[in-house]
């Protein structure tokens, strides 16, 4: 059997331009496509923005998906990817905030549109990466860290 290939589109080119759902909404449908994959980083950072706005957010992507015909099918985010080394940070309070603070918005908010969740775990700092013990206790860590998260999925449905 072929696999079933679907095209999409990153909404991550609608930042600082078309920042509500129902505006990347309307463009990515008159651009021809369906799927999406979100960025956190248009207006819905976990952190960056008010949990108030969140419930908000979600209300008006599930009804610009019902209105336009898209499926945000996925999301991700690039602001946290770049600004932290989250998972392999030697402290344990950068850690417990990632994944407690962090990561289960992230993951509700996912669970809420009906998309997945795509991330990367970013690296491991340079005094840890040399230093054999240091580096499996940061492995250990991520691996750590990867399990509470996918407890956080299974619980928000993604």
């Amino acid at each position: 059997m072929d696999p079933i290939i679907s095209i999409g589109i990153d909404n991550c080119f609608a930042i600082k331009r078309w920042v509500t759902p129902s505006e990347w909404a309307r463009v990515i449908r008159e651009m021809g496509m369906r799927y999406v994959e979100g960025v956190a980083d248009l207006e819905i950072e976990p952190l960056l923005t008010p949990r108030s706005w969140h419930d908000d957010w979600i209300s008006q992507v599930n009804e610009q998906q019902a209105k336009h015909g898209i499926d945000v099918v996925m999301m991700y985010s690039n602001d946290t990817t770049y600004g932290t080394v989250g998972f392999a940070h030697p402290d344990v309070r950068i850690r417990e905030h990632y994944v407690e603070e962090w990561f289960s918005e992230f993951l509700r908010i996912a669970g809420a549109i009906g998309a997945a969740a795509g991330y990367y775990v970013q690296g491991i700092p340079e005094e840890q990466l040399y230093d054999r013990r240091r580096y499996q206790e940061a492995v250990a860590d991520c691996y750590g860290c990867m399990a509470r998260v996918g407890e956080l999925a299974k619980s928000s449905g993604v």
